[in-house]
């Protein structure tokens, strides 16, 4: 000792300062671990135990209560933290259901409830609140581990305000397992700027603060907004800076959403048709008595729908609601327009999107755009899926494209069908007097053409739809191009020459010199006639996946990886080039359920830890919280033994 102990007055707070030291209870729980028959402090042993044991079980419970609302993503707290109160949320109610069923825990709550602050119950918000950070550190620790043996992987982010006005930035992360490719939320990250360089820097960070290295990042997916996807200070060019073998995919969703925002605005008609929508759902949900005369002329069938600007499967539901139910639309605005019971001004209106809707170049549009639309909404659905490889994206993307080409012939079809559905045959221009445009002086005296109200229709305004359609499909899928090329050959690999693939697997050691060695064309000349001889002319052995992540399978299921090591890295390097960010607008429909008006003071941390624990359920049901489970008992127990 350095100096005597003087303070004998308050001896007693000292002492209980001591008991709660980290150094007394460590020192405890030492003796305690030395078990030996016979000792003096043999009771006080069984005592520690018993504690242990105890508080073991009471947080076998309390985590499984946090895990079951965290997959959920339901809120913890109430207005109260009283037991036994209506308002103390889902996290104590919780515990009181499972306690009118377990005895154990309705005597655990009988005595530790209610008991205020000081008192070490494990019920109170303040070791939830501990529960919540530790798992979902543990979630990500998993994730992270699963990435650095990966090795390979893609990187995605996007942004969104939440409803406390702080743009949150999602990171997702794309790698390849044994059982394919897979795509995983981390974190929110708040984000005060929106340039280039500010986003990559999060990014950076992020992967650094974790130790993920950036040099193995092979593949970038973002929207098509300028400060992600520019070519000198976007993010995809920052990122490229620290690592240039990191190529750029735009998300291939959103490209087909970006085809058909421009096919819609392609043509004044064209925008007055989407207008018209939009108008009749506003103007028909604006009034219950509206939409209930309207609800009751459908008959069961879709009611009218909203548009939506970035959305294109709301347009896609808005056309297809109004061209199914077309004539009980107009059944229920002709009794509108009839009812003497309703204002004036609601029967003008009503009269109005009568007229609209007979019109014959109304209904056509109904058919184009529903056939159109469909194709879209379909293929956008598929772009969505987790997983897609980039080889069955841009031939989804082709195969619309080919679609869409394909109707430009079909004009006397979709004019067929809608003179059938409407009862006015005649275009609206056919009764009209044909203008004549003052001809200057040194014009010579030939008639001009003047094309019919049919031909008219249909060169400014059907094939100007079509054009701009497909004009747009080959402009996004031009951005595809240099990274298809690289790994395209996979997709025929049996069919190939030895010359072929011998070039293709070039081009590959070329671009990642420290990836494949010198060996891979003849690996992957041997690896082709492998795959032919025991996969070729079979079906995918029940897989419903692009054929390169069959071969993938292939590998480990024959064990050949280590015959085939650089056709391995192909392969895992081309399966995690991510296609589309759509897990991050996926992530983004978690945080506004966890981040709602009634939540919005929660902290960072906790709405990164309860998405994460939300998002990756299936990371959170599958792993073992025993250790922790053990530590917190330990923790307990030493208090309790002092």
């Amino acid at each position: 000792m350095t100096s005597w102990f003087k303070q004998w007055k308050s001896a007693h707070e000292v002492l209980s300062r001591h008991e709660n030291s980290k150094q007394h209870i460590d020192s405890l729980a030492a003796l305690c671990s030395r078990k030996s028959t016979g000792q003096i402090d043999m009771k006080l042993v069984t005592q520690y135990e018993s504690e242990i044991q105890y508080w073991r079980q009471v947080l076998h419970r309390i985590v499984s209560v946090v895990q079951f609302l965290c997959i959920r993503g339901l809120p913890f707290r109430g207005r109260t933290e009283e037991v036994g109160s209506p308002n103390n949320g889902n996290y104590l109610g919780l515990l009181e259901l499972l306690s009118q069923y377990d005895t154990f825990l309705a005597e655990h709550m009988r005595i530790h409830a209610n008991k205020g602050r000081g008192h070490t119950s494990y019920i109170s918000s303040t070791i939830c609140e501990e529960m919540i950070e530790l798992m979902g550190q543990k979630v990500l620790s998993v994730i992270v581990d699963e990435i650095k043996t990966a090795k390979y992987f893609s990187i995605s982010v996007d942004s969104t305000p939440d409803v406390s006005h702080v743009d949150q930035l999602t990171i997702v992360i794309r790698y390849v397992q044994d059982t394919g490719p897979i795509e995983r939320f981390l974190k929110f990250v708040p984000m005060f700027s929106h340039t280039g360089s500010e986003i990559a820097n999060l990014i950076l960070t992020f992967l650094e603060e974790n130790g993920i290295d950036i040099k193995n990042c092979r593949g970038q997916s973002y929207d098509n907004a300028s400060n992600m996807s520019g070519k000198y200070n976007g993010v995809q060019a920052k990122i490229r800076e620290k690592c240039d073998i990191a190529l750029y995919v735009p998300c291939t969703a959103h490209s087909l959403n970006l085809v058909g925002s421009c096919a819609a605005e392609c043509c004044p008609t064209s925008v007055g048709f989407f207008n018209l929508l939009q108008g009749l759902y506003s103007w028909l949900s604006a009034s219950t008595h509206r939409w209930h005369i309207h609800n009751k002329h459908m008959n069961g069938l879709p009611v009218a729908k909203a548009l939506s600007e970035t959305r294109w499967s709301a347009r896609h539901d808005a056309v297809k609601a109004l061209n199914r139910g077309y004539k009980e639309n107009i059944s229920a605005l002709e009794e509108l327009a009839a009812d003497e019971n309703q204002p004036l001004k609601c029967r003008a209106e009503a009269e109005g999107y009568l007229k609209s809707l007979q019109k014959l170049e109304t209904v056509i549009l109904l058919e184009v755009w529903d056939t159109i639309l469909e194709r879209l909404h379909k293929t956008n659905v598929s772009l969505q899926e987790k997983g897609l490889s980039l080889n069955t994206a841009v031939n989804l993307l082709k195969s619309v494209l080919l679609y869409i080409e394909s109707q430009r012939n079909e004009f006397a079809s979709f004019e067929s069908k809608g003179k059938i559905k409407c009862e006015v045959k005649d275009y609206t221009y056919s009764n009209r007097r044909p203008l004549k445009r003052k001809r200057q002086f040194d014009e010579s005296k030939v008639s001009e053409m003047q094309l019919s109200p049919r031909e008219k229709f249909k060169t400014e305004v059907f094939i100007c739809v079509i054009d701009h359609l497909t004009t747009a499909l080959h402009h996004r899928l031009d951005s595809y191009k240099t990274v298809q090329k690289m790994f395209d050959f996979f997709s025929d690999l049996t069919n190939l020459s030895t010359g072929d693939i011998t070039g293709a697997a070039t081009k590959l050691i070329n671009k990642y010199p420290d990836d494949f060695e010198e060996c891979f064309s003849s690996e992957l000349i041997q690896f082709a006639e492998l795959f032919k001889s025991i996969h070729g002319g079979k079906e995918q052995n029940g897989y419903n996946d692009s054929i390169e992540l069959e071969m993938l399978m292939f590998l480990n299921r024959f064990k050949c990886i280590q015959s085939f090591p650089n056709v391995h890295i192909a392969l895992r390097i081309y399966l995690c080039m991510m296609t589309s960010n759509c897990s991050g607008e996926r992530s983004f429909s978690k945080m506004k359920k966890i981040k709602s008006d009634l939540r919005s003071t929660m902290g960072q941390q906790r709405l990164s830890m309860l998405s994460l624990m939300s998002i990756e359920n299936d990371i959170v049901s599958a792993l073992n919280y025993t250790k922790l489970i053990e530590e917190f008992a330990i923790r307990k127990a030493r208090k309790c033994s002092l």
